[in-house]
């Protein structure tokens, strides 16, 4: 039997990230595994193919680094380490000392792809290692390692029920396309706009919310007149804060421009939260304001100054100064969304991937059985000129 080139790549970019992820061949690669990943007592990992396992790196002088390998087929592995720089560098120094040679992500491709390769979708799996490196959070890297390492079998999947069963293959690529949106997020912050009447605090619960004053606080009314934005994580899932200025009536061009982009945010947000002063009693214009913008999430703030016996509607009661609340508040903006990571399906992360899941289903429900197999098949492991389309 032939012995194939011992070789490995980087397949996510070079920098910092959350995950990155080496892929390496090799005719003799267990017997590679078998000195270079340990477990805690230094026995090999026993690795069954596209299945994730956790254990040690030996780099060698008694330094071991926790890792995840998963194994691709009988010649093909994947390390998912640290990001940055330090960590792919040693597996890297590790793998060129047992005789691997370090090539670039597409000789690795030309190198090794073949058919059957071609057949699993490396487009898929390239556009999944690239998330993967602009991972923010460890949640997201975890969910998105968690689908690199079973794309090539549901995407086989896809492609049987292709196949066999028409009828089935589009229930299946509808399943997929219904965890689309989670899937997006995954690399993309939710968007969650804080809209309400000047000086109710909203300044204040982003300064409570990342943990330090990124919004200017004063006590004057249209203070913010931009919208102020902030990336954070919210239990691990990325989110962008927008701050916008307070929405009243008034003369002022240069106010009235803030209240014109505060409205252009509140369309295209994922979660809206209407923010009122429970210090002060409810009024005709914080109603006005409620019927507005119809929220996801009402507010009321300034808990500490609540009036006892007071109307007002059901919401959620924080003091953004003390920060007393605030953690309901979060749990409360976390639950608008599912935030179960889909384990029945391949889903697309994507606009890239939705737009093939797309085609590939329109392809199916238009033409019946009058398309070809390999035509159907091609549109959705293929990169096509139509790829850009929005979700």
């Amino acid at each position: 039997m032939a012995t194939s080139p011992k070789t490995f790549c980087l397949l996510t970019p070079r920098g910092r990230s959350a995950v990155a992820t080496t892929q390496f061949h090799s005719s003799e690669l267990q017997n590679d595994l078998a000195k270079l990943f340990l477990t805690g007592s230094g026995r090999p990992v026993r690795l069954k193919p596209n299945t994730p396992q956790f254990g040690f790196w030996n780099y060698g002088a008694e330094e071991k680094e926790g890792l995840v390998v998963c194994q691709i087929d009988d010649q093909t592995a994947e390390i998912h380490s640290h990001g940055g720089a330090l960590a792919p560098r040693k597996i890297a120094e590790s793998l060129i000392a047992i005789g691997y040679t370090e090539l670039a992500h597409a000789e690795q491709n030309l190198k090794h792809d073949g058919p059957e390769n071609d057949r699993r979708g490396n487009v898929w799996r390239s556009e999944i290692q690239l998330a993967l490196s602009q991972a923010s959070t460890r949640r997201t890297a975890l969910a998105l390692l968690e689908l690199l390492n079973c794309v090539d079998e549901k995407l086989e999947n896809l492609v049987r029920l292709i196949e066999s069963d028409r009828a089935a293959a589009a229930s299946a690529l509808e399943l997929a396309l219904s965890h689309g949106e989670f899937g997006l997020h995954l690399t993309k912050p939710r968007s969650i706009v804080i809209c309400g009447q000047p000086n109710v605090g909203k300044s204040s619960l982003i300064n409570a919310v990342t943990g330090y004053a990124r919004a200017i606080v004063h006590d004057s009314p249209g203070t913010t007149r931009d919208v102020v934005t902030e990336v954070t994580a919210f239990h691990g899932w990325p989110v962008e804060l927008k701050d916008t200025a307070g929405i009243h009536d008034t003369d002022q061009t240069i106010e009235n421009e803030g209240i014109r982009r505060a409205r252009a945010e509140l369309k295209g947000a994922d979660v809206r939260i209407g923010m009122f002063d429970g210090s002060q009693p409810w009024s005709a214009a914080d109603q006005n304001l409620l019927d507005e913008l119809q929220p996801h999430i009402v507010v009321h703030n300034k808990s500490d100054q609540k009036l006892e016996n007071a109307e007002r509607p059901t919401g959620v009661w924080i003091s953004a100064l003390s920060g007393v609340g605030v953690e309901n508040l979060i749990d409360l903006v976390v639950r608008q969304w599912a935030v179960e990571i889909p384990k029945s399906t391949i889903y697309p992360i994507n606009n890239s991937q939705v737009n093939r899941i797309k085609t590939t289903l329109n392809a199916i429900q238009s033409d019946g059985m009058s398309a070809d197999d390999e035509t159907i098949t091609k549109l959705l492991l293929s990169n096509s000129p139509n790829d850009n389309h929005e979700f």
